[in-house]
């Protein structure tokens, strides 16, 4: 017999027309295990920026769907990704969020098994009293998929990943001719938000509020949304406005861009817990969900623009941070009125509103976490969904009005 979530799974997932996510789906605390085999595990997740490990020698210690990874320049200049454990005891090698500048081994620190930087063992303490036929050479660390997208790298839990330029597929195109290997850091952030991460992505995701809750932020930036105009690739999905006359008396567009660059502001939703926001002038927005509990996420913010910004970061800063602001306000209030709703209905009585055009990119989000989850749901929940998306969503007036642009 189904449990009540796994009903509302079903009925989620396979069998109603297309509607926003149940609040099951931000409140049930048996979520996250899913996601995390069936969603983070499975496709390619942002790392860091290249700046984290410039020179030979240099580790950055990240977190990628609940595990903790080393992200490696060798000394021959080669990128890699490894677990965080020794391959004896599995202990840590280095503290969660640690970098190092220069090193040429890694040094477990219960055993004293020791590491080079393309993660062969190289030494160990007391080696002759193990069994004569341990295999040494097999205790390497264990590696992990890695790639670059510019100066963007993801890492993917996943043995066979599809290749990572096809992943970002829409987004490397558009992006092309945007120099972003130019840029350098500007400033970062990491903050946590009392909101489960797919409220917070959903929220960034959400075309239809810029006009109401960002009047002197967003607002200035994209203008009105009857110039707004979106892509949807198989992962990634994009909007793209022109750029305001208020923005243009406040910044010089890049010399290096050209084209549609000149007038244009794109924002890119990447599966699944990616944004990346690209400006004129040459800023790039980074922004990084992690789910950290149900009802918790942390978000990390990157900026990069050119040098000439670092004049003006301050300003820049405290633009972003009003922006975030609002967001997080935003997101925090709709997590609780989804908690709300789940006390008074259950599982099985509440149906989401309509959905407006403006929220297409959301609803693209939502399928690709609908398709992903019923691969590890149980065959009495999992059925084939035979395309692309889903029948009720390519007859709905979202997929249309988007689609007929």
């Amino acid at each position: 017999m189904m449990s009540s979530l796994h009903a509302t799974l079903k009925r989620v997932l396979c069998e109603q027309p297309l509607t926003f996510l149940d609040p099951v789906f931000y409140t049930s605390a048996e979520l996250p295990a899913l996601e995390q085999e069936n969603i983070f595990s499975k496709t390619w997740l942002y790392a860091c920026h290249v700046s984290k490990v410039a020179k030979p020698g240099s580790v950055n210690v990240i977190e990628a769907a609940g595990r903790s990874l080393l992200i490696i320049r060798s000394l021959e200049g080669k990128l890699a990704a490894f677990h965080n454990a020794c391959s004896h005891r599995g202990s840590t090698l280095l503290s969660p969020r640690q970098s190092i500048k220069s090193a040429k081994c890694l040094v477990c620190p219960y055993h004293g098994w020791t590491f080079d930087m393309s993660g062969d063992l190289k030494g160990l303490p007391e080696r002759d009293r193990f069994a004569p036929n341990v295999d040494f050479d097999k205790l390497k660390l264990k590696s992990v998929k890695i790639d670059v997208w510019g100066p963007l790298i993801f890492v993917s839990l996943n043995e066979n990943p599809q290749p990572l330029s096809q992943f970002v597929g829409e987004a490397a195109a558009r992006m092309a001719d945007f120099p972003m290997e130019q840029l350098i850091p500007l400033f970062a952030d990491t903050y946590d938000v009392a909101c489960n991460w797919k409220t917070f992505h959903d929220n960034g995701l959400c075309d239809y509020h810029v006009s109401i809750a960002h009047k002197n932020t967003l607002k200035d930036v994209q203008g009105s949304t009857k110039h707004f105009s979106y892509i949807f690739d198989d992962y990634v999905n994009a909007l793209i406005t022109p750029i305001t006359d208020i923005w243009k008396k406040e910044n010089d567009v890049w010399d290096a861009l050209s084209g549609s660059w000149e007038s244009q502001f794109v924002t890119f939703g990447i599966f699944p817990n990616l944004h990346v926001y690209a400006l004129p002038n040459g800023t790039l927005y980074v922004e990084r969900i992690d789910p950290i509990s149900v009802h918790m996420c942390r978000v990390h913010t990157e900026v990069y623009g050119l040098p000439h910004h670092l004049d003006s970061v301050d300003k820049l800063k405290s633009w972003y941070d009003e922006l975030f602001e609002e967001d997080r306000k935003l997101a925090e209030s709709v997590q609780q009125g989804y908690v709300s709703i789940r006390q008074e209905h259950g599982y099985n009585s509440y149906t989401p509103g309509p959905i407006n055009s403006l929220e297409s990119r959301i609803i693209h989000q939502q399928q690709l976490i609908r398709r992903h989850l019923l691969t590890g749901m149980p065959q009495e929940i999992a059925t084939p969904i035979g395309s692309r998306y889903s029948k009720s969503f390519e007859q709905s007036a979202a997929f249309r009005s988007v689609n007929q642009r």
